[in-house]
């Protein structure tokens, strides 16, 4: 099953690999079953997009396991994909439940059981359904965007291939190299890049660090779940 489970992943050119793609995306699963551990595991997956869904859940498309498939056009917003995710994470955590969130006709009708689920992993839901899609329109508060906000970071690095000043990045200084395996990356930097990242940093003695784009650090404050104190900008 292992060696079939490594066959089934889709490595797809995007910036400096897809590779890196996935294990972005793995990482934010992981995160998100660190804090929901109903929610299953399942295969990453990437490649060109195959609907208009930035990422789609498919119970048991490996045996036992699930598929996680994240089209490589949706990296080119972190946040959206976060959303994306997340998403699919509540249709996850329904399907291991055994329980039904969508109507049989394509899915696009979500139900209050979508609307509970989505609600757990911390959307906010709307208060009646709409015609049509039902409970779709969850959007996210700024509480849980600051609660996967490193796990935003490993998004935006995984669709840019020009990155300088990656030193310091999230526990404890480690840079991207350590979190991505032996891929090496490259510190170009461009007219382009330049003046592009922020450096932030929370209270811990040495502190944690890690770059954002200033689009990342205007969603809101960042959460140190370490030491309970808010990120700010390194000089």
């Amino acid at each position: 099953m292992v060696n079939e489970l490594k066959a089934a992943r889709v490595h797809t050119p995007l910036a400096n690999g897809g590779s890196r793609a996935v294990a972005a995306i793995e990482a934010l699963w992981a995160e998100i079953r660190r804090h929901h551990p109903d929610v299953p595991t399942v295969v990453v997956t990437t490649g060109p997009a195959r609907s208009a869904k930035l990422a789609q859940h498919t119970p048991r498309r490996y045996g036992t396991a699930g598929e996680l498939f994240v089209s490589a056009q949706a990296f080119a917003d972190g946040a959206a994909l976060l959303v994306a995710v997340l998403h699919e994470a509540a249709h996850a955590l329904n399907h291991a439940r055994g329980t039904r969130d969508t109507s049989s006709t394509g899915g696009r009708y979500h139900s209050a059981r979508f609307a509970e689920a989505a609600h757990e992993l911390g959307f906010e839901v709307p208060r009646r359904p709409a015609t049509g899609t039902g409970y779709a329109a969850i959007s996210l508060p700024e509480s849980t965007t600051a609660r996967y906000a490193f796990a935003l970071a490993l998004l935006d690095f995984a669709a840019t291939p020009e990155i300088s000043g990656l030193d310091g990045w999230g526990d404890g200084g480690e840079s991207p190299e350590g979190l991505f395996g032996d891929e090496q990356v490259e510190r170009v930097v461009t007219p382009a890049r330049a003046g592009k990242r922020l450096k932030v940093g929370c209270r811990c003695t040495p502190p944690r660090t890690m770059w954002v784009t200033p689009g990342m650090w205007e969603l809101g404050g960042i959460m140190c779940q370490v030491c309970g104190g808010d990120f700010a900008p390194i000089e």
